[in-house]
């Protein structure tokens, strides 16, 4: 199977993580070409995104960080990573650290 090399493209992606600044090294990617049925998403929100990387229903960055199952993810509309289940936002005082 072809494989993405490493540093093309978001997948494959080198440098520290936050806001651990854990240093990762790119590996080249399948860019889901290995993904079966049961691996493909169609995500409207950041909760379903989350959810698809991770592999797993309200699933953790560290699943998403540490799942290597192939998959597809399809992204419809847009994801507003600052939108609540409930429809309110999150305060921008409590950010991610950068």
């Amino acid at each position: 199977m072809p494989l993405i090399a490493a540093g093309d493209g978001w997948a494959s992606w080198s440098g520290p993580t936050a806001p651990e600044r854990v240093p990762r090294v790119a590996e080249p990617v399948s860019g889901g070409g290995a993904a079966d049925s049961s691996q493909v998403y169609v995500v409207d929100d950041w909760q379903k995104l989350r959810d698809a990387l991770a592999g797993v229903p309200g699933g953790s960055q560290n699943d998403a960080r540490y799942n290597q199952v192939p998959r597809i993810v399809y992204v419809t509309g847009e994801l507003d990573p600052w939108l609540r289940a409930d429809g309110s936002r999150i305060p921008a005082t409590r950010s991610p650290r950068r």
